[in-house]
């Protein structure tokens, strides 16, 4: 069985965080299009163009049906 370790709990030098922020900067990385990135990750909960910093008119946005 894998645990989800709790971040608050961990020393600031843990391996855990180095990897998690090489993965969400990674993510960010990819167009929100794709259901890798960070953005369409947090789209899935609710998406508002004019609040997201990353925003692009040229991004092709995720169908609803999707």
């Amino acid at each position: 069985m894998r645990i989800r370790k709790n971040v608050w709990a961990l020393d600031a030098k843990d391996e855990t965080l180095t990897w998690y922020s090489r993965a969400v900067r990674a993510m960010k990385r990819r167009p929100i299009a794709e259901p890798a990135s960070w953005r369409y990750q947090a789209a899935v909960h609710e998406y508002e163009r004019a609040q997201d910093p990353l925003s692009n008119p040229a991004d092709k946005l995720p169908s609803s049906g999707d």
